[in-house]
């Protein structure tokens, strides 16, 4: 073993007389690792949110959307079959948006009703991944309805389904085959003061579950044809859902789409319905980068103080070396391997703890909600139930190539001030 090593390691275990120093370089070697640590932890949970965010947005609402400028698309069977054969796309499906109010015995909620083609939609969005209870294909053909309790069996009871999220059915207090009376303000009959609400009867025969508050509160599926007749607006669709051969090929495909479909046709992809947001996710992730970076910061001013301490400690024994012939370049390397071995060690801490902190994200939450006595996370705010957590190799390589660069730094001066003690001083202060 070079004579570097061995001393760098000798002083790095100091013995009992001089404990201080082991002490010292322990708080320092900590604190790079609370640093690495912090940074995984945190960074690996603001890519879990941007991940969940985006794939939640996007399972619901497809790649692409195309619509008409100048309002509602008519004859979209000829769209749907000049999209499907565009290149870049793995799916396409009519839909159609109206707002609209849901009733039950519980209370009266609004809503955004999409309908869609139970045959298409699982091709482009998650819908039918995301079912719980019943299935998508009974939007057009629903079961009846079993009778009540105490009451003759008859001639059964149908009446079209709609499916909705879970958190709407807790709001309305609904279950599967539960009916609900849903109010349009279109639709109805005209009046001298203009069109009549619409009232109609729907049977829930679905339950699913995005995990996206928002989604599962607000939204509730009915079959393209049920929408079309709800809302009598004849055969038409609010536009064309479609799905891409990846989330980043959507701006490419929608450039595409307008050029093939021309005026008056308009594609947007899902970069386009959320860019502030998005935007906001980077640039918060960037700002605690750098907020980070300065934790991992302070720990090397620690090794710094750690070291400069060392030199004057063992002004004694760097006096002695030189004397036994070693050289300013093996004195800077004593130091420079200990702060090295500080800043190994607190980086090889902080990795092991936050990969196991984001290996057991769940657990830890449910732990801190135990303490605190309430959920941290509360779905109605963040729209997610649990809190996401995603570990990226590159970010990961970023984060420990910058603390080990930020330990390698701050051992320049501490090793620089040891090769320059002279001996003869050094052993007369003695």
């Amino acid at each position: 073993m070079p004579y570097e090593w061995f001393i760098a390691m000798r002083y790095l275990f100091a013995r009992r007389k001089q404990t201080f120093i082991s002490i010292t370089s322990a708080i320092t070697l900590l604190g790079v690792a609370l640093g690495v640590w912090v940074m995984i932890t945190v960074l690996s949970v603001m890519n879990g949110f941007e991940e969940q965010w985006r794939d939640k947005i996007i399972g619901a609402n497809a790649h692409v959307i195309v619509t008409r400028v100048d309002g509602a698309m008519d004859q979209y069977d000829q769209v749907l079959a000049r999209i499907d054969k565009a290149p870049g796309v793995t799916g396409a499906a009519p839909f159609q948006l109206s707002q609209v109010m849901l009733r039950s015995e519980s209370g009266v909620i609004g809503v955004e009703l999409k309908g869609i083609d139970p045959e298409r939609a699982p091709d482009v969005t998650n819908i039918k991944v995301d079912l719980r209870e019943g299935k998508l294909e009974w939007l057009d053909n629903p079961p009846p309805i079993p009778p009540a309790e105490g009451e003759e069996p008859g001639e059964p009871t149908r009446y079209p389904g709609i499916i909705i999220g879970e958190e709407l059915a807790s709001l309305l207090d609904v279950r599967l085959q539960d009916t609900l009376v849903m109010v349009s303000p279109f639709g109805g009959r005209l009046t001298p003061a203009g069109p009549s609400p619409k009232y109609k009867r729907f049977q829930v025969v679905g339950l699913f579950k995005s995990g996206f508050y928002q989604f599962d509160a607000q939204v509730a599926y009915l079959s393209l044809d049920s929408s079309q007749e709800l809302l009598s607006t004849g055969k038409v669709a609010s536009g064309i859902e479609v799905k891409t051969t990846g989330v980043f090929e959507a701006e490419k495909v929608a450039r595409a789409l307008e050029t093939e479909l021309g005026f008056p046709f308009n594609a947007r992809a899902w970069t386009e319905f959320n860019p502030t947001f998005f935007s906001a996710l980077r640039t918060e992730k960037v700002t605690m980068t750098i907020i980070l970076v300065f934790i991992v910061a302070v720990a090397a001013f620690g090794i710094i103080s750690t070291l400069v301490m060392m030199v004057m400690e063992k002004h004694k024994d760097i006096a002695i070396l030189k004397t036994m012939g070693a050289t300013n370049g093996g004195i800077s390397r004593i130091f420079l391997i200990e702060g090295l071995l500080i800043g190994g060690g607190g980086i090889a801490s902080g990795l092991s703890l936050g990969l196991y902190t984001v290996a057991n994200i769940e657990r830890l939450q449910r732990g801190v909600e135990k303490i605190v006595g309430f959920n941290p996370l509360p779905p109605d705010i963040y729209n997610l139930s649990q809190l996401p957590a995603k570990i990226e190799d590159a970010q990961i390589t970023l984060i420990l190539a910058s603390a080990l660069a930020a330990s390698v730094i701050a051992t320049v001066f501490p090793s620089w001030q040891a090769s320059r003690v002279d001996p003869v001083e050094g052993l007369r202060s003695e």
